[in-house]
C-alpha cells in the first residue's frame, strides 16, 4: 500500500510570517508518483493559500514564505497530495 507523509513541519512547530521554510514529504510503495504533486496550506475551515500544483513527480520538497496578510491562528496545517500509479518500481 503506497504511502505518503509530511516530514516537515512537525506537529507543533511554529512558523512566523514572512519568513521561509521548507515543506517537505515521503513516500513509500511499490508504485510510480506522477507529476501531480500538489501543497496546500490549510486550517479547519479548508484551504487558505496554494502553495504549489503539478510539481513533478520526483519532487519531495517546496519552499514556502508564509504571508504577512494571514492571519495569527495555531491550527494551521500542511497537505500534500499526489497521483500515483500501481505497479512502479
Amino acid at each position: 500500500m503506497p504511502s505518503l507523509a509530511v516530514t516537515a513541519p512537525t506537529s507543533g512547530t511554529t512558523w512566523y510570517k514572512g519568513t521561509q521554510y521548507t515543506i517537505s514529504w515521503s513516500t513509500s510503495g511499490a508504485v510510480i508518483w506522477e507529476d501531480q504533486w500538489a501543497v496546500y496550506l490549510m486550517d479547519g475551515s479548508g484551504t487558505v493559500d496554494t502553495i504549489a500544483t503539478g510539481l513533478e513527480g520526483s519532487i519531495r520538497s517546496r519552499n514556502y514564505t508564509p504571508s504577512i496578510s494571514l492571519e495569527s491562528e495555531n491550527d494551521y496545517y500542511i497537505f500534500v497530495s499526489g497521483q500515483y500509479t500501481e505497479g512502479g518500481p
